[in-house]
């Protein structure tokens, strides 16, 4: 029985990871229908949970209720699964203003008839303070029964309910005038879920803090009194270099922080310009400066002299291919993009471009550096400069220079919107720094007149002026690491022992983090969760304050806890997430999806821990002399005791973060499970880390080598999950734009090389100092 009760669970793990390939190949219609859908998948979990019952049974796990209790929650949401599918309805009401219905349309086509009608009386938009950016869609309903009216507001993350019937605001018409509407009907199904995901979660609290449990046992085991270890050491550098500033015209540094205070919208909110500034150079340079130039002085100098800027060799050139065909280094001037005849370089490479099917790296720099090209040109036209607002009757527009103005603007005021730039361009070739600055202070002044109470107010605007200064992340994951090298050379010194500066350290850096990603959310007034940019902050930030916490008894985590959010940062710096402060759309508006995100990061936090812990046990067995054989078995030892005591609370959390995510999702559009990609290799992640739990039923994670093997491989699930899908697989929950981006494969197929090739090296000298241990 337990060969068929594993067996199953694991082939179910290898189908659903194979389902989302196929699902990228063929469509998201067939795998719901010849997979999710089909009889056989539904009898695969219905084996797994007979014979699974069965083992429970003669295990006698009756005996240990916390045990059969978090197992048994496993069952309960299978079954609430299963009801669901079974008994569930699930459609759309499309509603005209002023128009009732008592009928939805099923998703298989057909009409169902509501208990009661529902008719529409207003649908509306509401917007981000000063912008034009939705907050959340709104429809305001009548629900009439036998003679019984009640108003009803249905919006996003808020739900109607009505006999049985749950209504979810999903789409609306293009004239406002109607709105389309998600009904679920679920009698049994979500509530048997949901009471398998209350005890799922009672029973992993009871498993952490009950006397009882291995978890307990493995806290009080006596190989965590001295804690050694023994690493190869690693090589980390960074370079830098100082350019020579160029003598190019623009705003002097005091004149461009001033005029960086103006406010402008710009990614459907309202920022300093300085935000603008910077997010425009780092465009152009992939710099947040240029050669001693702030961002401020390289946007002005691009505003008012883009005769003389477009000389100078400063937009990126990100691939070599491309290089060489323009004939130029890492960076190119915008005039050598253009021929001696006007002929825009980059056109016929476009043309070229746009005939292709796929792309490939070349492709994809070329068009990056025509979007920078494009950029400048958008600046020379005006059409970033959306910084002229109006305020009228509550509600408030903003508008470029050239558009065309509101009436509220006198003639003398829509004459000086029109040609400010250009006045403040000829005050600075007359070198009238009295005026420039005075124009400025003007512009400062307009602003609040026109914009009344609806401008953010001045305390944001310095805020984010000193987060944008203080560029944290891009120079934080340079010490993280370098500390974190320091750490680990002290930990294979002869005290073994890392000295209580890098405590020190690490404390000083955490507050100076805290304070920046304070700064962020008060900035944006949500938490960081809105892209995977802001998810690896904060995972960088919970895994910098997790060691403090740790440090009296596992010293080696202050090593782990620099290197591992370097490592967090790092990702975010070289993969290029978007950094840039974003309104969340309405359906992440949810407190659902905060503490969702919140425990994967945690639980993606010490699973990372696990794995450095593996890399190290495993480089220890590589790298250490054969004379030491005892000493080198007994650190392994230790580090899978260490690795096996996070692996409760990183799984739990993995766990929970799931089925957090599902509530929210059954909050947001009605469905707490669809089968996404993402949702499939989080579950997958969650199966595979949760079979290191039963040593007893598998001897294979009894081995502490085995068990260090088994958990370096399984963290690229948690790779898979959170790159894999985003990058490739593609899905509803993902975090970039397009599945579509190329994957290099060939520094992954290295990686894995490298680590089944240690996992190998490994497992032969574990069993050559196995042997001369039990000969000593």
């Amino acid at each position: 029985m337990k060969r068929i009760v594993f067996g199953t669970y694991i082939f179910l793990a290898v189908l659903l990871g194979g389902a989302t390939f196929i699902e990228k190949g063929e469509g998201t219609e067939y795998v719901a229908a010849h997979i999710y859908g089909s009889w056989w998948f539904s009898l695969l979990w219905g084996v797994l949970v007979a014979g699974a019952f069965i083992w429970f049974w003669k295990q006698k796990l009756i005996r240990k209720p916390i045990v059969w209790l978090l197992h048994i929650s496993f069952i309960v949401i299978l079954v609430g699964a299963l009801l669901t599918s079974l008994i569930a309805e699930r459609g759309i009401l499309h509603l005209r203003q002023g128009i009732a219905s008592e009928t939805f349309l099923l998703e298989d086509g057909r009409d169902v008839p509501l208990p009661f009608s529902v008719k529409l009386d207003t649908f509306y938009i509401e917007y981000y303070p000063g912008t034009q950016a939705p907050s959340d869609y709104v429809s305001r309903l009548t629900v009439s029964e036998k003679g019984k009216k009640e108003q009803v507001t249905v919006s996003m993350n808020r739900i109607y309910r009505c006999k049985g019937y749950r209504f979810y605001q999903s789409s609306f018409d293009e004239d406002v005038k109607g709105s389309w509407l998600m009904v679920n009907r679920d009698p049994w199904g979500i509530g048997c879920t949901y009471v398998g995901y209350i005890l799922m979660a009672m029973s992993m609290l009871a498993v952490l803090f009950s006397s009882r449990t291995r978890f307990r046992k493995l806290l009080r085991h006596p190989l965590l009194r001295v804690f050694i270890l023994v690493l190869a050491c690693l090589s980390y550098s960074v370079s830098s270099f100082a350019a020579s500033a160029p003598n190019l015209p623009t705003l002097s540094r005091q004149q461009a922080d001033v005029f960086g205070q103006l406010r402008v919208v710009y990614n459907d909110r309202q920022v300093p310009v300085h935000t603008l500034a910077r997010d425009f150079t780092l465009k152009l340079t992939g710099k947040s400066s240029w050669k001693g130039y702030t961002a401020g002085q390289v946007f002005a100098g691009w505003l008012f002299y883009p005769e003389e800027w477009q000389h100078e060799s400063m937009l990126s050139v990100d691939n070599k291919e491309v290089r060489k065909v323009l004939g130029c280094g890492e960076y190119i001037a915008v005039d050598r993009l253009f021929m001696d005849d006007g002929t825009y370089r980059l056109a016929f490479l476009l043309a070229e471009i746009r005939k292709k099917e796929k792309l490939n790296m070349a492709d994809k720099a070329v068009i990056a550096l025509d979007d920078k090209m494009q950029l400048i040109i958008m600046l020379q036209q005006g059409n970033l400069l959306k910084m002229f607002p109006n305020y009228n009757a509550g509600d408030i527009r903003w508008y470029y220079p050239m558009e065309q103005l509101p009436s509220d603007y006198t003639e003398i005021e829509q004459k000086v919107v029109r040609e400010v730039f250009s006045v403040l361009k000829d005050r600075l070739i007359a070198s009238d720094t009295a005026r420039v600055t005075a124009i400025i202070n003007s512009l400062h002044r307009f602003q609040k007149t026109h914009g009344q109470t609806a401008l953010i107010p001045d305390s944001k605007i310095k805020a984010e002026i000193l987060y944008n200064r203080l560029n944290l992340v891009d120079w934080l994951f340079k010490i993280n690491l370098g500390l974190g090298i320091l750490a680990l050379i002290c930990f294979i010194s002869p005290y073994a022992k890392i000295p209580h500066i890098f405590f020190v350290l690490l404390a000083i850096l955490s507050v100076l983090y805290t304070i920046d990603l304070s700064l962020r959310i008060y900035i944006s007034s949500q938490l960081p969760f809105g892209n995977g940019y802001e998810t690896m902050l904060f995972m960088a930030w919970f895994i910098m304050l997790l060691p403090l916490f740790f440090f009296r008894r596992f010293g080696l985590f202050i090593a782990f806890g620099f290197l591992f959010s370097g490592f967090a940062l790092l990702v975010a710096h070289l993969v290029q997430m978007n950094p840039q402060i974003t309104p969340l759309v309405p359906v992440l508006s949810s407190p659902w999806l905060s503490i969702h995100v919140s425990l994967i990061m945690m639980s993606y936090a010490l699973l990372g821990f696990i794995t450095l812990n593996s890399i190290t046990a495993l480089l220890t067995l590589v790298c250490t002399s054969k004379s030491n054989s005892c000493y080198v078995i007994r650190q392994v030892d230790r580090l899978a005791v260490l690795s096996r005591i996070f692996l409760y609370p990183g799984t739990f959390l993995l766990g929970m973060g799931i089925f957090v995510g599902a509530v929210w999702a059954n909050v947001s559009w009605g469905r707490y499970w669809g089968w996404d990609p993402k949702e499939v290799w989080a579950l997958i992640t969650f199966m595979i880390y949760a079979l290191a739990f039963h040593t007893q039923s598998l001897k294979f994670f009894i081995s502490s080598y085995r068990f260090h093997a088994f958990m370096l491989l399984a963290s690229f699930l948690i790779l898979m999950t959170y790159f894999g899908v985003n990058y490739f697989l593609g899905g509803m929950h993902t975090y970039v734009g397009t599945a579509e981006t190329t994957v290099v494969w060939a520094p992954i197929l290295i990686v894995l090389v490298f680590v089944c090739l240690l996992i190998r090296r490994s497992g032969i000298r574990y069993r050559l100092f196995r042997k001369q241990g039990v000969g000593k």
